[in-house]
């Protein structure tokens, strides 16, 4: 974070902020239906993360290249 505003925002709002982060995590293992809101310029899509995708994924990134 870098924005004073945004910062002062997440430290006013600790609650809020708490639970966004917590929903999406949750979104992630799950997957989420959103609500659909008309006052929104789009409604996000919460599809759960396809984790045999990365079997190998964190293994081969962190392995040592000589």
């Amino acid at each position: 974070m870098n924005r004073s505003r945004d910062i002062k925002y997440l430290t006013q709002n600790k609650k809020e902020t708490a639970i966004s982060l917590a929903v999406g995590i949750y979104s992630l293992f799950v997957g989420l239906d959103v609500k659909k809101n008309p006052k929104l310029p789009y409604n996000p899509k919460g599809k759960k993360v396809n984790w045999e995708r990365y079997e190998n994924y964190f293994d081969e990134v962190t392995e040592s290249k000589p």
